[in-house]
């Protein structure tokens, strides 16, 4: 619920200054899309882990807000 809020909110915010900035609202557009597209940082660790990477972890910064990913290549 809370991500739904907080998406519905940028695509506002992000269409209202993408208007009034460059009088096109879908100039930011791609930000919620992408952030809707995130798997988080547990699908990010998956992810890389499927591409070959070892060790792999994540280090919450901001609250779990961001995330450090670290790794080693094989």
């Amino acid at each position: 619920m809370k991500r739904t809020v907080y998406l519905a909110h940028l695509t506002a915010v992000g269409s209202s200054l993408g208007w009034v900035l460059h009088r096109d609202p879908d100039t930011y557009r791609y930000i919620p899309e992408s952030i809707r597209r995130y798997p988080g940082a547990r699908g990010v660790v998956a992810l890389m882990e499927q591409a070959g990477f070892r060790d792999v972890r994540h280090i919450p910064v901001f609250g779990g807000f961001m995330a450090i990913h670290v790794a080693v290549k094989r």
